[in-house]
């Protein structure tokens, strides 16, 4: 190959020793380009900056401002301490409240009258009053644990003969305080005895023993000056008409003045009274004799003592 002379090289074979025009020099390597991460997120780390070093500022100030208000206030001499008075709270006493009913100084009813069935029955008697005047008296006949006749009487005067609960809640309650639990209960009735009517109603109570009973109550009076009439009976009226009976039966009167409490009995009424004893009758006499026996001695109990039935006048002869 022929060497060439100086003045026959080119600009471009200048460029290729690293003189003559840059653009023509030929380049060893492409220019490297940026990261598109980098471009996008160097921006928002600069940002992020100024605000940690915030952050980091305020807490090492907070902590050594603190630090030191504690070392100033152990180092500060401290005066007694003055005790603040407390006043103390008695915690407030639990207590029930006033009971409605208080027992009554004295008894002003008595029983004066009872039916047979109960004549012989052990008789509690519990007499309370309120403060507006009115009064409660209970009274119990026989033990409802056995097998025995039992009632339980209860009579409200003043403003507490006007019934607050129904039929049903009232007997319910008054059984509560009398230690019985209503087990069941069907449906009430109108009854009219000879004194009062009744709501009654068929219930069975329990204390551990259930027994059949029939409970009532009277209508709620008129006037301010009347009085209610309530209760069960178990085992002596197993029936309305048998408790209208029973009711009429029974007087209760005031233990002062003995003037009744209770209605006079009239006509009218669901009791229809004792059935009159029937006397067994006698076999018919049988011959002439005997049918004159039997006149001889009902003449005998019908003329009185001292005279004589006139004699029946003489039979004609031939008969």
């Amino acid at each position: 190959m022929a060497s060439r002379g100086l003045q026959d090289w080119q600009d471009m074979d200048f460029g290729a020793i690293g003189a003559g025009d840059p653009a023509a020099r030929p380049s060893a390597r492409p220019p490297a380009r940026a990261p598109a991460y980098e471009t996008v997120h160097k921006p928002r780390r600069r940002r992020r900056l100024p605000l940690i070093r915030l952050m980091l500022g305020s807490t090492a100030l907070i902590t050594v401002l603190t630090l030191a208000a504690i070392e100033h206030y152990e180092d500060a001499p401290h005066g007694p301490r003055v005790q603040e008075p407390r006043v103390r709270a008695d915690a407030p006493a639990l207590a029930t409240p006033p009971p409605i009913w208080r027992p009554a100084p004295s008894r002003d009813i008595a029983v004066s009258a009872l039916p047979d069935a109960l004549a012989q029955a052990r008789f509690t008697h519990h007499a309370e009053i309120r403060d507006d005047g009115a009064r409660r008296d209970a009274m119990t006949l026989g033990d409802f644990g056995s097998d025995e006749p039992h009632l339980h009487l209860v009579l409200l005067r003043g403003a507490a003969a006007r019934p607050r609960h129904s039929f049903f809640v009232a007997t319910t309650l008054d059984a509560a305080e009398a230690g019985l639990a209503v087990q069941r209960v069907r449906d009430q009735e109108q009854v009219e005895t000879r004194r009062l009517p009744l709501i009654v109603a068929q219930m069975v109570l329990e204390d551990g023993l259930a027994r059949d009973c029939l409970a009532f109550r009277s209508p709620e009076p008129a006037g301010d000056g009347g009085f209610l009439l309530a209760g069960w009976t178990c085992g002596t009226a197993s029936d309305p008409a048998a408790l209208a009976c029973m009711i009429d039966d029974i007087d209760l009167v005031d233990g002062i003045s003995g003037e009744t409490l209770l209605p006079p009995a009239n006509a009218a009424g669901a009791c229809t009274g004792e059935a009159e004893t029937a006397t067994p009758a006698r076999d018919a006499p049988q011959d002439i004799a005997g049918l004159l026996n039997v006149l001889d001695e009902s003449g005998d109990r019908a003329v009185p003592s001292g005279t004589r039935p006139p004699k029946p006048p003489p039979r004609p002869e031939g008969d």
